[in-house]
Order: C-alpha cells, then sequence, then structure tokens
C-alpha cells in the first residue's frame, strides 16, 4: 500500500488534487526533483485504478519495448516511469503508437513521472513536442521536502515504525532534539538523497 504523508497544507491541496484527477481518469504527468514521491503517486493511481478493474501496461525508459504497448487494448492504464529520459526512437515509436490509437482510442489513461518540465523541454527541443501534443497531461507538481516542514515528523515516524515492523524490532523513540533540528536546517535533499 502507498504510503502518503499529507500533514502540511502544501500536501493536503496536492493530495486533494491528485484524487480529483484520477477519480476523472485525467492524463496524469506527476513532476517533481527526485525523491519527492513521484514514484509512490504513480503506484497509488496505478493501484486506485486497477482497483476499478481497468488493465495496467508499465514502461520504464530501459525496459519494457514501447511497441509492447501496441498490445495495451483501448481503456487501459498506460504509466510510463521518467518520460523524460525516454531517447529520441522511443519517444517516436510512442508517438506512431498514439498516432495509431487516435481515433478509436479515447479511453485509455496515460500516467507519467518526470523530473522536468516536458513543455520545456519540447520547447527547447529536447523531447518530441507532437508526442508532448498528443498526451494531452495534467501536470500536478510534487513539492520538494523543503516546502512541506511539516510533514517531517510524521513521515519520519511512519518510516521508523514501518521499519521496526519488516525488522521486528521495538519502535524506538524520537529524541526531541532530533525534530527540533529538521526545522532549523535548509533541507537540500528529498527521500532518494
Amino acid at each position: 500500500e502507498p504510503m502518503f504523508v499529507a500533514q502540511s497544507g502544501i500536501m493536503k491541496s496536492v493530495l486533494q488534487r491528485f484524487n480529483q484527477l484520477v477519480e476523472n481518469k485525467a492524463n496524469l504527468l506527476l513532476r517533481g526533483e527526485k525523491g519527492v514521491g513521484k514514484g509512490t503517486f504513480l503506484q497509488k493511481a496505478i493501484q486506485q485504478l486497477g482497483d476499478r478493474g481497468l488493465q495496467v501496461f508499465k514502461l520504464r525508459h530501459h525496459a519494457t519495448k514501447i511497441q509492447d504497448l501496441f498490445q495495451a487494448p483501448s481503456g487501459s492504464v498506460i504509466s510510463v516511469s521518467d518520460i523524460d529520459e525516454l531517447n529520441e526512437e522511443q519517444q517516436e515509436v510512442l508517438s506512431k503508437l498514439l498516432k495509431s490509437r487516435q481515433s478509436n482510442d479515447l479511453h485509455t489513461i496515460w500516467l507519467a513521472t518526470s523530473v522536468h518540465n516536458l513543455e520545456s523541454l519540447a520547447e527547447a527541443g529536447k523531447f518530441n513536442m507532437e508526442l508532448y501534443y498528443q498526451l494531452n497531461f495534467t501536470n500536478l507538481l510534487l513539492p520538494p521536502l523543503e516546502h512541506r516542514r511539516e510533514d517531517m515528523p510524521e513521515i519520519i515516524s511512519t518510516y521508523l515504525a514501518k521499519s521496526s515492523h519488516v525488522l521486528k524490532i521495538p519502535l524506538p523513540p524520537i529524541p526531541e532534539r532530533i525534530v527540533d533540528d529538521i526545522f532549523e536546517r535548509k533541507l537540500d535533499e528529498n527521500f532518494n538523497d
């Protein structure tokens, strides 16, 4: 089960918008710095849509062959992790796939993650402009930890509880000075860092 910690106003707002977009089956691009939780949000969207009986096809820029997506039936969910890292050839194949399905497939839902703004990449010639417009994404920008400090105590508690359960050890108490230190520090990193 994907974990969300949303104590801060900014994350509550992001989570509310995310749930609305998934409920409305929007093509969704989850954007944000490395480690802000794009993969967790993507996993949650896939789970919610899969629970409604939609077939899910996952593509990672370095793994699944894009040609395999031609087998995805209309009305399925296609998820692309790190879409901004697709090479030019992969982008071209994906664009051809969309063209071939365009007239008879209005119900496929596209979900993707990206560190970069695809529109800016497309305008700079670093991402296939036609593919960008074909996907017609709604962007959801996930904030870095620096902008959601109120979430840190709950994030720490949640991860410690999960780790203690997995390791089968008692949950250690969190010293107050550690929580205070987090609020005083400049947070330059996110979870992956």
